[in-house]
């Protein structure tokens, strides 16, 4: 028999792709236990202040900014951010994260970004 087809492409994501879906995946967990709105919504300024705390900020922090609006730009990409917006720099934060960002998902990252910091590359 052949294997079935591939529905989804598979993409690497790099570390600051990974830590944003990981937050987003947080706070959309947040949201849904303390909130009853239909959309979890989550501006710029919290995203870059969330990812801030796990990037070493030392030399050029306009490239760090660059960085993380290609980090934004990326995730939305993919589909799990969505511009609601465009004057405030408001997303929406899709419900598909959920899918995409599960336990195993993240046991993964925790395993991930434990070899990262022992290999001296964060914090």
């Amino acid at each position: 028999e052949e294997p079935l087809p591939k529905l989804i492409t598979q993409r690497e994501l790099n570390y600051k792709t990974s830590l944003l879906c990981v937050l987003l995946r947080k706070k959309i967990a947040d949201f849904d236990m303390q909130s009853d709105d239909e959309r979890a919504i989550i501006s710029k300024e919290d995203i870059v202040s969330s990812l801030l705390l796990f990037l070493d900020v030392k030399f050029n922090e306009v490239k760090l900014l660059k960085e993380i609006d290609a980090t934004i730009k990326k995730v939305q990409d993919i589909g799990f951010l969505k511009k609601i917006k465009s004057d405030e720099e408001i997303y929406e934060i899709k419900s598909s994260i959920k899918a995409f960002v599960d336990g195993f998902w993240l046991d993964e990252f925790d395993k991930r970004l434990k070899e990262y910091k022992d290999a001296g590359l964060w914090g």
